[in-house]
């Protein structure tokens, strides 16, 4: 058992004249020095970037490292505006970081050591000096696309859904149309998605005028097309009374959107305003529109009222969200006369509106449905049918569920882990008392 004591020892000794002998010469350099003044050599700038440095120096004993440092060459170091905390460790080799410097900026700076063996020894520098590189110059940032005139980009005032979260308001190039959308408003593009880009062009070559009328104004195109609004918007268009034929009413002007697939143009209830020369409706939907003025006609034959131009949009809707239904009645007769649009869901009156219509004019009747149960829904006005699908929201996908089992298993391994060194321990300190005795 004393072999293995002094076997112990040996070992232990060994590893510490292993550990010693390189700081020996260097301690023993520093001790024949402290008979001779404290001198700095070497002195070196490196790693200069925009915002630091690292300055390097030796002594010729073991002593302490600071830096002096500012924009402006001193013969005190305590003038110099900055300065770094005093490093105590007694080295030959100094070595001190320099950060917060300004980049393209020349800085003076003195080191400054202190020896403090068989009496203090203080060393410090002449004045030198180095340059931070300056920064590049910034890249510009790269050009945008200016929106054509007449467009808004409304991406950043719209939610996933569709809701505008704020009112917006858009006008032409020429000033003399404009729309507004109030917030909280729905506006879904005819596949249902949310809306990006609003614009309002004036037509190259517009659509004839319905017959004994006039196109009072551009026609303006109204994009993208199909868009629905829920509630409607409100759109203003202007008109010059000067470009009125004579015996033309400005009370009888309205606003009407031209309807590609019939060729007819269809009146929107519209309010004029003669004094400020507006008109002013109330679509749920983009299209092509102009200000029209109609010749008066001399009463003929009764009205005739017709029911056309069945269109429903968007025909695939989440639940909660808002279906337009539009239909055109159309008076083919002599006199004015006024039809009960009536809109069946599925068999069941689910609205109805009465419109009026002048001897040959069309006028738009539009409704809003909202269904909270998915499924597929008949739409029927008159003889006219159609129909939209209402779909569930998508469900999120579940969150990743904690592996129990997986935790379990690594905590008993981790217990199981400390009980063996336990063990193991335990164990060697009994093996140590047996060596004891």
């Amino acid at each position: 058992m004393n072999n293995n004591r002094f076997g112990r020892l040996l070992l232990a000794l060994t590893l510490m004249i292993l550990l010693l002998a390189p700081a020996l010469p260097a301690y023993a350099a520093g001790q024949e020095a402290s008979t001779e003044p404290l001198l700095i050599t070497g002195v070196a700038v490196s790693n200069i970037g925009y915002s630091g440095a690292v300055i390097s120096w030796q002594t010729n004993a073991a002593a302490t490292s600071q830096v002096f440092y500012g924009t402006a060459a001193h013969a005190d170091t305590a003038d110099y505006t900055r300065q770094t905390t005093v490093d105590t460790s007694l080295v030959l080799s100094h070595s001190v970081s320099l950060t917060g410097l300004a980049p393209g900026t020349t800085y003076h700076f003195r080191v400054r050591s202190v020896f403090t063996g068989d009496g203090e020894s203080i060393a410090v520098s002449l004045d030198y000096t180095f340059v931070t590189p300056a920064l590049p110059p910034e890249e510009p940032p790269p050009p945008t696309t200016p929106l054509p005139p007449g467009t808004a980009d409304v991406s950043g005032m719209v939610t996933a859904g569709g809701r505008f979260t704020g009112p917006v308001v858009v006008t032409s190039e020429d000033g003399l149309a404009g729309l507004t959308i109030p917030e909280d408003t729905t506006g879904l593009t005819g596949d249902g998605q949310p809306l990006t880009l609003i614009s309002i062009v004036p037509l190259p070559e517009p659509p004839p005028p319905p017959p004994q009328a006039e196109l009072i104004g551009p026609v303006y195109d109204f994009e993208p097309h199909g868009a629905t609004f829920d509630p409607p918007l409100i759109l203003t268009l202007h008109y010059n009374p000067a470009d009125l034929p004579p015996g033309f009413d400005e009370e009888s002007l309205v606003i009407a959107y031209y309807d590609d697939q019939t060729g007819l143009w269809v009146e929107l209830e519209s309010v004029v305003d003669s004094q400020n020369n507006t008109i002013t409706v109330r679509p749920r939907r983009f299209m092509s529109l102009a200000v029209i003025g109609y010749e008066p006609l001399p009463p003929e034959s009764p009205a005739v009222l017709t029911v056309t131009g069945l269109t429903v949009t968007p025909t695939h809707i989440y639940v909660g969200n808002a279906v337009t239904v539009i239909v055109v009645v159309t008076n083919s007769g002599g006199q004015t006369g006024s039809y009960n649009v009536i809109l069946n869901i599925d068999g069941v009156v689910a609205d109805s509106r009465e419109v009026t219509v002048d001897p040959g004019r069309n006028q738009e009747a539009s409704f809003s449905v909202i269904k909270n149960i998915s499924g597929v829904y008949t739409v029927t006005v008159a003889s006219l049918n159609s129909s939209f699908t209402v779909t569930d929201l998508p469900v999120p996908p579940p969150a990743d569920e904690v592996n129990w089992p997986l935790i379990g298993g690594i905590i008993a391994a981790v217990a199981v882990a400390g009980f063996f060194i336990l063990f193991l321990l335990k164990r060697r300190r009994h093996e140590d008392e047996e060596d004891q005795g």
